[in-house]
């Protein structure tokens, strides 16, 4: 990717991360904003998911298999709420709502840079 990069106007852009969120144990878990987030990508992404219509595709075949594998390990697998189905031949990954996905998931440690969105409900004792 060093070639493409010669070509770039000089730039900084961090796109990596996530955004942590404390919810009081007194609130339940907000199904309203799972709905709000799934009207949102369909909003901007269209009604066919495995084919969005404003989003790129993932840059290169290592990292669409470095997002799948991470979709892939069952834990994780089975905190999707929404999305989840990938196109290997395009490299597009539908947009993916995780509703809590273990702590110790490769998904909750590592960068994501992929459209696979974390809904973590942290429970205060």
């Amino acid at each position: 990717m060093s070639a493409a990069v010669k070509h770039l106007i000089p730039v900084t852009l961090e796109l990596g991360g996530k955004c942590p969120v404390i919810v009081d144990s007194r609130l339940s878990p907000s199904q309203m904003q799972i709905e709000l987030m799934k009207k949102t990508i369909k909003r901007f992404h269209g009604d066919n998911p495995k084919e969005p219509k404003n989003m790129a595709r993932i840059v290169n075949k290592h990292h669409f298999e470095r997002l799948s594998g991470l979709l892939q390990d069952p834990v994780v697998a089975a905190s999707i709420v929404h999305g989840g189905s990938l196109n290997e031949e395009k490299m597009i990954i539908e947009p993916t709502i995780l509703l809590d996905p273990p702590l110790d998931a490769k998904i909750m440690i590592e960068e994501i840079f992929g459209p696979l969105l974390l809904d973590s409900i942290a429970r205060l004792v």
